[in-house]
């Protein structure tokens, strides 16, 4: 019979990530990010403004 685990998800496996965990984005200073081929909904750190950016389809936006 097999056994039943709730509530866990296991880090380091894949793309998984634990609840516990901070993310952490891929820091990109503007010059760098500007020569990423981004899709919408794609989220960094801009180490040039010091402020966490995503792209919008079109454009980079700032959070804030």
């Amino acid at each position: 019979m097999s056994e039943l685990k709730t509530n866990q998800i296991a880090t380091n496996d894949g793309n998984n990530v634990a609840i516990d965990n901070s993310l952490n984005l891929k820091s990109y200073t503007t010059t760098q990010r500007d020569a990423l081929t981004s899709a919408a909904g794609d989220m960094i750190y801009n180490s040039t403004t010091s402020k966490v950016e995503h792209y919008n389809g079109s454009a980079w936006q700032s959070g804030t």
